[in-house]
Order: C-alpha cells, then sequence, then structure tokens
C-alpha cells in the first residue's frame, strides 16, 4: 500500500512528482513536527526575521547549553507502557537507558559516552523525540536527523518505526571545521557509533573485539598468551574501560591510567 492509499484526498496533492501534505493533514496529526512544512497551521514556517550567523551570536541562536533534567530521564521499566505499541516503547526505553545516570557519561548535557557522543542534538529536540515515540502509530514511521526529530510518515506495520542517520555530511564538506560550524548552530550533533542510535551497552559492547584484539596479539608475539607480560595503557572509560579485562582474560596483567577517579572505581 503505497503513501496515498493512507491519506484523504484533500490531505495531500502532487507536485512536481512530490507528495505535498495540506493544512487538514497537520491538523489530524495533532502536533507541529518542526519541519518547515509548506502548510504548518502552527506558525512554525511563519517568516522570521533573519539572523546572522557570526562569532559573537552563534551560540545564541539555539539553546544548546540547556541541561537535561536527569529527574525526566530514568529508564521505564516493567510491562506498562507509554507508547501506542511495544516497537514504539523499545525505541523509548533505549533512548532513556542511553542517557540514564547509570549509564551516560554526562546524560545532563545528553552525552553518552567518547566525550561527545550525544543521543540528542539539544534538549527540546530529546522531547521532541520522546513525544513523538508515544503519539506514533504501528503503521508509522519517524525520522530523526542529527538527534532531531524530522517528521513521521504513513508506512507500515513491517516497516521500521524508527529511521535514524547521524552526521551525514557531502563528502566535499566533510571535515571537522565544517562539521564543528554546523554543530555550533544547532544544526547537526556528533552520534559517535551507539550513543545516537540509542543502542549504547557500556564496555561490554566492546569488551568482545577488545579480548580478540590481545589474543591475536598473544598469539602473534607471546605463544598464545599474555602471561607474564605487562600491558601497560590509558583510559578507562565507556569503551577503554574494557581493556583491563580484555587483558585479564588473555592471562596478562594491566596497568591503566585514568585522570576520572569516578571511572576506576
Amino acid at each position: 500500500m503505497s503513501i496515498k492509499d493512507k491519506l484523504e484526498k484533500d490531505e495531500y496533492y502532487e507536485e512536481n512528482g512530490y507528495i505535498v501534505f495540506t493544512e487538514k493533514y497537520h491538523l489530524n496529526r495533532g502536533y507541529c513536527c518542526q519541519s518547515n512544512c509548506r502548510h504548518c497551521p502552527y506558525g512554525f514556517n511563519k517568516p522570521k526575521k533573519k539572523k546572522s550567523f557570526t562569532k559573537e551570536n552563534m551560540s545564541n541562536t539555539i539553546n544548546i547549553s540547556e541541561k537535561l533534567d536527569l529527574t525526566k530521564v530514568k529508564t521505564p521499566t516493567g510491562t506498562d507502557i507509554s507508547c501506542k505499541g511495544w516497537v514504539q516503547e523499545a525505541a523509548l526505553r533505549m533512548l532513556h537507558n542511553n542517557l540514564d545516570p547509570d549509564v551516560a557519561e554526562r546524560p545532563e548535557d545528553l552525552i553518552v559516552y567518547g566525550g561527545t557522543g550525544k543521543a540528542a542534538r539539544n534538549v527540546e529536540a530529546f522531547h521532541l523525540i520522546v513525544k513523538a515515540l508515544k503519539d506514533l502509530e504501528e503503521d508509522e514511521t519517524l525520522l530523526v536527523q542529527s538527534g532531531k526529530p524530522v517528521g513521521i510518515l504513513p508506512t507500515h506495520k513491517d516497516a521500521p518505526r524508527v529511521i535514524i542517520s547521524n552526521s551525514m555530511l557531502v563528502p566535499h564538506w566533510a571535515n571537522w571545521e565544517h562539521f564543528r560550524e554546523l554543530e555550533a548552530k544547532g544544526l547537526t550533533m556528533y552520534g559517535q557509533m551507539t550513543a545516537g542510535s540509542w543502542i549504547y551497552i557500556g564496555s561490554q559492547g566492546i569488551v568482545q573485539g577488545t579480548y580478540e584484539t590481545f589474543a591475536e596479539a598473544a598469539r602473534q608475539h607471546f605463544g598464545g598468551s599474555l602471561r607474564e607480560t605487562l600491558t601497560v595503557t590509558g583510559g578507562l572509560g565507556g569503551m577503554g574501560g574494557a581493556q583491563p579485562l580484555a587483558v585479564t582474560m588473555n592471562e596478562g596483567v594491566c596497568l591503566a591510567a585514568e585522570v576520572e577517579e569516578w571511572r576506576v572505581k
């Protein structure tokens, strides 16, 4: 079934091969997706005074420094759900788990791990994602672009409930300077590998690969075991924290340096 088959005739029209949603469609949806839709009835696309992005005012164009209220991100558990289906509820719990104070490195800043790896672009975007997941029907798909919800499309029950794309840049502009400029304007975020996709599971996600790396080093250089060797390394964060366990699993001794006392504990 195509998208058009699921819409009323006065909920869309076609223009240059594209489907354009009418005001009625947006009103039936019940809230603004903040995607600057042409017929938005909620005032999001009203003409606004243009802002110049300079070093002096760039950080003020969007409140990217707002802190997340950690009392609102404890991961839901149990059999009671707040979404319209378990698939949506799973995504909601994954997002909350990524930012749970027991999991994330700096949850108040939406940073999960890796220094700058975020689960949502900013606090406003986080709350919009949560609202969208709770409103999402079982035949719809939520689109998330670099930590911000940008649309909900009618699809079908077997389609993905959420599609996420993070930090995508055209190769010519795919460099840190351009990325940092967009990040400062609140137009993108760095999602690391599993922060922006809401599937971070801590050091356990990297233990296997780290173990295999040390095991191969042991096979090639130390007769198949790290016994009677000392591995000196640094960093015990979400990824680096797998190193001591991986070394000892290979029968070696690990000496690790870490500047944050809480990571050692």
